[in-house]
């Protein structure tokens, strides 16, 4: 049940994803079952959090982490997600003290997946500080943290924080690959590849122009001045 629950947060299906996270959350209460109220718990924390209902979120993940072992695995996911929320809700203080035990123990369980999470939730927090550096040093510990978890869309969500300096080459492909995110996140098709962009924009106007300063666009008799 916990599985459907993310992946109807991921389709923006969000009303049946709460649903069957509440009843997943309520069935691990009723069964006494600890590590899978903590699963279905932070799920329904993440689907909150999509729907921007930042304080619910908060509130829920802040019981969640006191009944936690500290630097679990589950722990360690709580207080990324907590961050976030903070941040979003403009706490500056509570999403840092979250932020760095977040990263604290992640990096004391020496999990890849964790660390870009984690990493990325501080980075998020420096950029509300207003510190650039702090900004592109998170930011690069979560790239490189994603790509040992072999997880390029984590690592692009986190180039996204720091559009420019050493996290991120101003290369045309990297460029291109944050406009796919974006594309992704926003469920839109990609954009044109930039090949048939460029035909288009650079179409001379010799071709469309008669040689009195009109325009005759095919298959129309309406006369335009270029």
């Amino acid at each position: 049940v916990v599985g459907i629950g993310v992946v109807w947060t991921d389709e923006q299906r969000f009303a049946e994803a709460e649903a069957s996270l509440r009843a997943a959350t309520a069935a691990a209460e009723l069964l006494a079952r600890v590590d899978l109220r903590h699963r279905a718990g932070c799920a329904l924390a993440r689907c909150l959090l999509w729907q921007s209902r930042y304080e619910e979120a908060a509130v829920m993940l802040e019981a969640l982490v006191e009944t936690m072992p500290a630097e679990d695995a589950g722990s360690v996911e709580a207080l990324t997600l907590l961050a976030r929320a903070r941040v979003a809700l403009g706490d500056l203080r509570s999403a840092l003290a979250a932020a760095g035990r977040a990263t604290t123990g992640a990096g004391r369980l020496d999990v890849p997946r964790l660390q870009a999470a984690a990493c990325r939730a501080m980075a998020m927090a420096q950029r509300l500080v207003g510190d650039s550096e702090e900004v592109r040093r998170w930011t690069e510990r979560a790239v490189r943290s994603a790509a040992s978890a072999h997880l390029p869309l984590a690592g692009l969500r986190a180039r996204c924080l720091y559009p420019t300096g050493s996290a991120v080459a101003g290369s045309a492909r990297d460029s291109r690959w944050l406009g796919h995110l974006r594309a992704a996140l926003a469920r839109r098709p990609l954009p044109a590849p930039a090949r048939l962009r460029r035909s288009a924009s650079t179409t001379s106007p010799a071709s469309t122009c008669g040689s009195r300063g009109s325009c005759r666009p095919s298959g129309s008799r309406v006369r335009r001045s270029c």
